[in-house]
């Protein structure tokens, strides 16, 4: 792209500069016909033509300068545009060494063409300025205002002169590239020495593995051997290149040479050729300026519309690199944004995870507890009741009326471990759900989740007046007894009881039983409270150690 406006704006300027040296033959001649009728008449149509001619050289040149301006513009956003895709690049330095190397070919080829088109523009140029110098001369003779035709012709010598100004200027830059290139070949005479130090070192170690560890050595000269086959078959490749690159160099010099050779030579011709025939083709020279005239007006027209085309197409192509900018600039944040989800899901699933299994130990340590306490407490009730039914009151509460009388009281053990244990379950559940909704749904599925199952159904208190219990039955051998399993129903601290009798026996006093039976149920309920503090206490440290694992997740999340 960058060629292409290049060339575009050479095209353009070469059509505007043969289109005004055109319009000032054709005035030139026009005068010169109308010079032999009215010297006056001439003389105010040149100063006319002259005053024209410096308003088109001025709007060329502006044209000239816009294209110019545009067509840098555009090659600066293909530059960025590239700059910006090989940021994230990172070469080593024989890569980047072949990279300016390319570049300065690259650089090399735009010169020739830029040096060929300018010797195009000086032939071009040089073929106008004799002809104009040889009609200066003629009309010189007859009158003495042409001076300022001569001075015209002065400006375009000036002209010849910047552009020759500018052609050692590039001789200059190929100078400046030349010396680039010998500092690159410094660069190789650098890397060379690093060559040779890589080969002493190789034959340093060669030496050393003689005396001992003969394997290890040879491993590691051949891996120093195969390094400095490398750096040697770098340095040659490198070395191949710049030779190349001198020989191009050299080539261009001597094409620069021939090119200049051959515009003086052609010029030489044409003065010697043009000086010749000059007489001759005066008044054929004439019909042709109209002719001229005509065509210069078309090709004016052809190249307004040519330019703006080109104009166009470099509005089209900034626009072009402005939106895949902006594409480029949407395409990293929504990248930027999808790492960032990514980071935070992983970071919550991680988190999540961790908590579940923290809940998983914290629960099975719940159960052992509660396992543990209802069995100490179970054993202190038995103890308890051994006592009772061994003392002198228990006789009051005879079945049978035998000496020994089995007494029958009841005490739900499984009961109390399914109590307690889903009333755990149901605080821990809601204790998630109460913390973090996210979490709850991330459990569903698990043991906390909160929803009914085969295995828990929900917990519904029973009335004051139905307590479920578990009856124990010990007999006089051994001291050994049995369950058993009997309702009561205590209403306001009344009792009438339906007992499942064991070998038809009843109790008689139905008070004294009721008031024992409270008694028992106050203790139930208070084993019942000692189980809720334990679920709470470890509860409690769930949560400690949940702010503690979102602590941690935050931390790494920031990290």
């Amino acid at each position: 792209s960058e060629n292409k406006y290049k060339g575009a704006g050479a095209i353009l300027g070469n059509e505007n500069i043969s289109y005004s040296i055109k319009q000032a033959l054709v005035s030139v001649a026009r005068n010169s016909i109308s010079l032999s009728e009215n010297r006056i008449v001439k003389a105010a149509m040149m100063e006319k033509q002259m005053r024209d001619l410096e308003e088109e050289l001025k709007n060329m040149k502006a044209r000239l300068d816009e294209v110019e301006t545009e067509r840098d513009r555009a090659v600066a956003e293909v530059r960025e545009a590239k700059e910006l895709a090989n940021a994230g690049l990172s070469p080593q330095k024989a890569e980047q060494m072949f990279s300016e190397l390319k570049s300065v070919q690259e650089l090399l080829s735009n010169s020739k063409k830029e040096i060929k088109s300018r010797d195009e523009e000086i032939g071009e140029l040089s073929k106008q300025l004799e002809y104009a110098k040889v009609f200066e001369a003629k009309l010189a003779e007859r009158d003495a205002s042409l001076e300022k035709f001569k001075k015209q012709v002065r400006d375009l010598e000036d002209e010849v002169e910047r552009t020759k100004q500018s052609e050692s200027h590039m001789l200059e830059s190929l100078m400046l590239q030349t010396r680039q290139f010998e500092q690159t070949k410094m660069d190789l005479e650098e890397s060379k020495l690093d060559v040779m130090t890589l080969q002493e070192k190789v034959n340093s170690l060669q030496n050393s593995g003689r005396n001992g560890f003969d394997r290890m050595g040879n491993l590691d000269s051949s891996s120093n051997a195969m390094e400095s086959n490398n750096a040697n078959e770098k340095l040659r490749l490198s070395e191949e290149q710049v030779a190349n690159l001198k020989k191009e160099i050299e080539r261009l010099h001597k094409e620069l040479e021939l090119q200049t050779q051959t515009s003086e030579r052609l010029r030489v011709e044409s003065e010697e050729h043009k000086a010749d025939e000059d007489n001759a083709s005066l008044k054929h020279e004439n019909h042709q300026l109209n002719e001229a005239l005509v065509a210069a007006e078309n090709a004016t027209r052809i190249a307004r519309e040519e330019g703006f085309k080109l104009r166009d197409i470099l509005k089209q192509a900034l626009n072009e690199s402005s939106v895949a900018k902006e594409a480029a600039n949407i395409a990293r944040a929504e990248n930027s944004e999808l790492k960032d989800l990514l980071a935070e899901k992983e970071e919550s699933i991680h988190f999540l995870t961790k908590e579940n299994e923290r809940l998983r130990i914290n629960e099975v340590a719940a159960r052992e507890n509660v396992k543990e306490a209802a069995k100490a407490e179970a054993n202190k009730v038995y103890d308890e009741h051994t006592d009772v039914f061994n003392s002198p009151e228990s006789m009051l509460y005879h079945l049978d009326g035998r000496t020994t009388p089995p007494q029958m009281f009841k005490y739900d053990y499984d009961e109390f471990k399914a109590f307690n244990k889903e009333d755990k379950d149901d605080n821990v559940a809601e204790i998630v759900v109460d913390d973090n909704p996210e979490k709850a749904e991330a459990l569903k599925g698990s043991i906390f989740d909160t929803s009914t199952s085969p295995r828990s159904k929900p917990h519904t208190p029973e009335s004051k007046g139905q307590q479920r219990k578990v009856a124990t039955d010990f007999a006089d051998l051994g001291g050994s007894g049995e369950f058993v399993e009997v309702e009561h129903s205590v209403h306001g601290g009344t009792t009438g009881g339906h007992h499942h009798h064991h070998h038809n026996h009843h109790t008689e006093d139905g008070d004294d039983k009721g008031s024992y039976m409270s008694g028992l149920y106050n203790r139930k309920r208070l084993f019942r409270r000692i189980g809720e503090l334990i679920v709470r206490k470890n509860n409690n440290k769930k949560e400690g150690s949940m702010e503690q694992g979102k602590e941690n997740a935050k931390e790494q999340g920031k990290e």
